[in-house]
C-alpha cells in the first residue's frame, strides 16, 4: 500500500512539472518567431537594398550608353551637316570660278580670234556652208572590212564627190586627201553613234568627221586636245550650227578625257588616235580606247609610218585577244627594212586599222577593266552578261573598292577574290555576289573622300582554248543580294 502511494505521488509531481513546462512554451515560441522574423526583415532588407543598388547602377549604365549613343548620333548629324554645308560652299565656289573662267575663257577666245584671224585667216575664215557631199549615198549600215573600206576608196563616189570636195579642204587639216576621204567614207558606212578624236588641233578633221555624222543624220564627236583651249572654241564658233551641233570638244589629255568616259559610262564605236605619237602614250590611249569601246567598234591610229604608232600597235594587237587589224600594216613584217614605206591599206596615208571582237574576251591571263568613280563606298558583288550559250569553266575574280582623299597620301584598298563554277546551262546573266560586302567608312574621316573600284577576270576553260566572251564589261553592284554565289 505504501509503495503504491508512493509511486502515485511521484507520479503526481511529475505531472505538475509537465504542467509547469507547458505553461512557459508560448514565451519561448513567441521569442522564437520574432528572432525569426527579425532575420527575415534583415535579409528582406539587405536584398531589397543590394537589387537597388543593382537597378541604380544598371540605370546609370544605360543612361551613360543612351548619352553616349545620342552624342554619337548627334555628332555625325553635324559632320554630315558640316559635309552637305561643306560641300555647298564648295560647289558655289567651283561654279563661281567655273564662270568666271569661262567669261575669262570668252574674253580670251575673243582676242584670240582677232588674232588668229591675222595670223590664219583661212584656218578660222574658211568654212563652207552646210551642205550634201553624197545625197542619196550609204543608205544602209555596211561594216568596216577591207574590201568595203578598198571598194568604197575605188568608188565613183569617192573618187567624184567625196574627192572634189576634200581634195583642198578642209584648209587646216593635216590630213591628206585620201586620208578625208577615208575618214569621211568609213562614218558614213559603219554609222558610229559615238565618236572620239583623241588630238584636235586646229579641228581639220573634226570638220570631216562632224560633216559625215551630220549627212548621216545621227552621232556625237568628242573631240580632245589640252592644247586648244584658246584656239579650238573659236574655231567652233564659225562652224555652221549644224555642225556645231554634233561636237563636243574636251579641253584636258586623253587620260583626263577617258576617265571622265569611265564615270559617265560612255561607250564608243569609232575612235580616231592622232596624239602624242610617242610609243607610250599611243599604247595608252589604245588600251583605254579599247576598254570603251562598244563590241565590234573601230580604232582609227594615224602616223603609223613613224615607230611610236606602229610599235603600239603591234603591241597592242599582241596583248589583246580577240583584236584584228583591217588590213596589213602593223600585222605584217617590214618588207622594205624597219625605215621602208608603210603597207598601207589606203596609199598616201599612214593609217592602221585596228577592229574589236564582236564580245569582250577573258582568257587566262587577269585583265583588268579599269578603276571607275563610284558614288557610296560600299559593293556587294558585279555582273557579267555572257555571250556564248556553250561554256565550261572556272571564272576567276578579284574586286577591289579604294577610299582615298586628293590633296593627301591616305588611301584604302579592300579586296575580294573568288571563282565560280560556269557550265552549259544556257544562263546568260550572271550576278557574283560577293562572300562580305567591301565596305568603308572612310568618309567619316576624310570630307572629300573618293571611291573607286575595278573588277579583275581570268578564265580557265575546261578544254584549255575557248575563251569566255561577254556581251559588255562587268558591271559594279551596290545594291543588297545574296551573300556568297551566284544568282
Amino acid at each position: 500500500m505504501t509503495n503504491v502511494l508512493k509511486r502515485l505521488a511521484l507520479k503526481g509531481i511529475n505531472a505538475a512539472g509537465y504542467t509547469l513546462l507547458r505553461a512557459g512554451e508560448p514565451e519561448a515560441i513567441r521569442a522564437e518567431a520574432v528572432a525569426n522574423a527579425e532575420e527575415r526583415v534583415a535579409r528582406i532588407r539587405e536584398e531589397a537594398v543590394a537589387n537597388a543598388e543593382e537597378r541604380v547602377e544598371r540605370i546609370r549604365q544605360e543612361a551613360v550608353a543612351n548619352a553616349e549613343e545620342r552624342v554619337e548620333r548627334i555628332r555625325k548629324e553635324a559632320d554630315e551637316d558640316a559635309e552637305m554645308r561643306i560641300g555647298a560652299i564648295r560647289s558655289e565656289a567651283e561654279d563661281d570660278a567655273a564662270r568666271r573662267a569661262e567669261r575669262n575663257r570668252t574674253e580670251a577666245d575673243d582676242h584670240v580670234q582677232v588674232r588668229d584671224a591675222s595670223l590664219y585667216p583661212s584656218m578660222v575664215s574658211d568654212i563652207r556652208p552646210i551642205e550634201h557631199i553624197t545625197r542619196g549615198c550609204f543608205q544602209d549600215r555596211t561594216e568596216a572590212t577591207e574590201a568595203s573600206i578598198t571598194e568604197y576608196m575605188e568608188s565613183e563616189i569617192a573618187l567624184g564627190r567625196v574627192f572634189n570636195y576634200f581634195s583642198e579642204y578642209p584648209t587646216q587639216s593635216m590630213l591628206s586627201t585620201n586620208a578625208r576621204m577615208a575618214i569621211f567614207g568609213l562614218i558614213r558606212m559603219i554609222k558610229p553613234a559615238t565618236v572620239v578624236e583623241i588630238g584636235t588641233y586646229y579641228a581639220g578633221t573634226s570638220e570631216v568627221i562632224a560633216r559625215a555624222l551630220w549627212e548621216n543624220r545621227s552621232g556625237v564627236l568628242h573631240t580632245v586636245d589640252p592644247y586648244g583651249a584658246r584656239r579650238c572654241p573659236s574655231i567652233l564658233r564659225k562652224w555652221p550650227k549644224e555642225l556645231r551641233d554634233r561636237v563636243r570638244y574636251w579641253s584636258e589629255n586623253s587620260a583626263a578625257f577617258f576617265e571622265r568616259a569611265t564615270r559617265d559610262h560612255l561607250q564608243f564605236d569609232m575612235v580616231f588616235v592622232d596624239g602624242n605619237h610617242d610609243f607610250e602614250f599611243a599604247l595608252f590611249d589604245l588600251m583605254a580606247a579599247a576598254r570603251l569601246l562598244r563590241p565590234g567598234g573601230l580604232i582609227i591610229v594615224d602616223n603609223c609610218e613613224q615607230a611610236g604608232p606602229l610599235s603600239a600597235c603591234r603591241s597592242f594587237l599582241r596583248d589583246m585577244p580577240g583584236w584584228e587589224e583591217i588590213g596589213r600594216l602593223a600585222s605584217s613584217p617590214d618588207a622594205d627594212g624597219p625605215f621602208g614605206a608603210p603597207n598601207t591599206l589606203i596609199a598616201d596615208t599612214g593609217f592602221a586599222f585596228l577592229k574589236g571582237p564582236d564580245m569582250v574576251h577573258v582568257g587566262e591571263r587577269p585583265v583588268s577593266f579599269g578603276q571607275v568613280r563610284i558614288e557610296k563606298p560600299k559593293v556587294t558583288g558585279f555582273q557579267i552578261k555572257l555571250g556564248a550559250e556553250s561554256l565550261a569553266g572556272t571564272l576567276h575574280y578579284r574586286v577591289l573598292l579604294r577610299a582615298f582623299e586628293y590633296g593627301t597620301s591616305v588611301i584604302e584598298e579592300l579586296k575580294s577574290t573568288g571563282a565560280v563554277r560556269l557550265a552549259s546551262d544556257g544562263q546568260r546573266v550572271v550576278n557574283q555576289w560577293l562572300a562580305e560586302p567591301l565596305r568603308t567608312d572612310f568618309g567619316y574621316l576624310y570630307a572629300n573622300a573618293v571611291y573607286t573600284t575595278e573588277v579583275e577576270l581570268a578564265w580557265t576553260p575546261d578544254d584549255g582554248n575557248t575563251p569566255l566572251q561577254l556581251t559588255k564589261n562587268p558591271v559594279i553592284l551596290p545594291l543588297a543580294g545574296p551573300v556568297g554565289g551566284s544568282a
